[in-house]
């Protein structure tokens, strides 16, 4: 009985975390748009729904901030005060270093840090490239058109983007669901 009462108290913490994670992104994000013409929250929401399956609840605090130091400007230590160190650590690794200016260095840079990160922020990661393949792929079968999105530059990035993760370090459902979306997305654009 007292385990039972200590498990539930847990989840409801990592609820209670997760959705004051996602209070915080939708502030921080409020009145943004997305690449892709959405509204930016939308994003760091899919995102969570995608990682979810490999991480548990794990991921989904990481999911719904992950964008936002780099994105929206959001001081990482608020990050650090509300949800603890290690929280921050992992929004770093899955933003990219703005002080880094060519952005084929920053590219770069994080995805070494990616690659050298934990399970679950290799599997956040993936998700948002993944959130947005399947985005372009709604969009490219809607009749939209890949230059608007400049759909083969964004292709190229998230193939290079999924070789940084070493094969076993990621789980082979979240790796193989992605290869497939790629091909699928690759074959729109021939």
């Amino acid at each position: 009985m007292t385990e039972t009462l200590k498990e539930e108290g847990a989840l409801r913490s990592d609820g209670d975390r997760a959705a004051r994670a996602l209070a915080l992104a939708r502030e921080a994000h409020r009145g943004q748009i997305d690449r892709f013409g959405r509204e930016f929250i939308e994003h760091p929401v899919a995102v969570a729904g995608l990682c979810l399956p490999f991480t548990g609840p794990d991921g989904l605090v990481p999911a719904y901030l992950h964008d936002t130091v780099e994105k929206a400007g959001l001081d990482p230590g608020e990050i650090e005060r509300s949800f603890g160190p290690e929280t921050r650590t992992m929004i770093e690794v899955l933003g990219q270093d703005g002080s880094i200016e060519d952005p084929d260095e920053r590219r770069d840079d994080h995805r070494r840090r990616v690659a050298g990160a934990g399970t679950v922020e290799r599997a956040v990661y993936l998700s948002d490239r993944r959130d947005g393949i399947l985005t372009l792929i709604e969009l490219l079968g809607a009749g939209r058109d890949p230059g608007e999105f400049e759909a083969a530059r964004r292709l190229a990035h998230w193939q290079g983007d999924l070789e940084v993760v070493e094969p076993g370090r990621v789980d082979p459902a979240l790796e193989r669901a992605i290869r497939a979306e790629l091909a699928v997305l690759a074959a729109m654009l021939d």
